[in-house]
């Protein structure tokens, strides 16, 4: 009896411990989560993967356009850092950080046919940026431009969430040797190109087996030598006999001739 009073005791603690963890747990939990939300400013609204990405698909296209007027609205002149590539077109060091002449970077770049095709996009979360909070994400791209051919490009980017509308203020891209975006493709022609060999290696060992051999003399070398000799000797004896039965054969017919 005292057993089955221990063990309800124990379940009873146990279902006790239960509870006060959970209502710790929670009670955490609340407290964290009113200190991010007072982190970011009132009214200011949050960057999302779909807010984020669709930024991003509405800078490209008005790149591709030419449409200063709609990029102009896409980085704000009050919260930029900077805009930087490599060659065609480089945009690096002190030049990044010119916002003023950033409308005349696209428009030059686009009289000279450049143009850029999303492969990919990921967003980051949210993180404290130095006015509110930022977004942040990763892209990759293909580039082309008068003397660029197409080419891998990848880079990251930042968001200002408290601005509305939301606008970019971060775009740094460089190349790539390959794309994740296409890491299928490169696997699946990987793949043929390694069936291909197989396939080559199948048929050089199935030839191999099924061409003739070249001719061996089978026969020991003891016998292939005494052959050589025999062959070595006779030969020249069968010679000298041909040679004595000419010269007598000439003979007679010279001598019936003469009589």
């Amino acid at each position: 009896m005292s057993s089955e009073r221990l063990a309800k005791s124990l379940r009873l603690l146990g279902l006790a411990l239960g509870l006060t963890l959970t209502l710790l747990l929670g009670a955490s939990g609340t407290a964290e989560n009113e200190a991010m939300a007072g982190s970011v400013s009132q009214g200011a609204a949050a960057c999302t993967e779909r807010t984020s990405r669709q930024l991003v698909e509405s800078f490209i296209s008005s790149f591709n356009k030419g449409d200063t007027a709609q990029l102009d609205r896409l980085f704000s002149p009050d919260v930029f850092d900077w805009y930087s590539t490599d060659a065609p077109g480089a945009r690096v060091n002190q030049e990044a950080y010119d916002r003023a002449g950033l409308m005349a970077y696209f428009a030059e770049r686009h009289r000279e046919h450049e143009q850029l095709k999303q492969e990919s996009f990921q967003f980051n979360g949210e993180s404290a940026g130095g006015l509110g909070v930022v977004g942040n994400f990763e892209f990759e791209l293909t580039r082309m431009a008068d003397g660029l051919a197409p080419t891998s490009y990848s880079g990251k980017g930042v968001i200002a969430c408290w601005s509305n509308p939301h606008t970019i203020v971060r775009w740094s891209m460089g190349r790539e040797p390959f794309l994740r975006a296409r890491l299928l493709l490169y696997v699946s022609l990987a793949s043929l190109v390694l069936a291909a060999l197989a396939v080559g290696l199948v048929i050089l060992f199935r030839w191999g087996r099924t061409r003739p051999p070249p001719y061996r003399d089978t026969r020991p070398a003891s016998k292939v030598v005494m052959r050589s000799r025999i062959v070595g000797v006779v030969r020249p004896r069968m010679s000298s006999v041909v040679r004595r039965r000419v010269m007598s054969s000439g003979v007679s017919a010279h001598s019936c001739s003469a009589a």
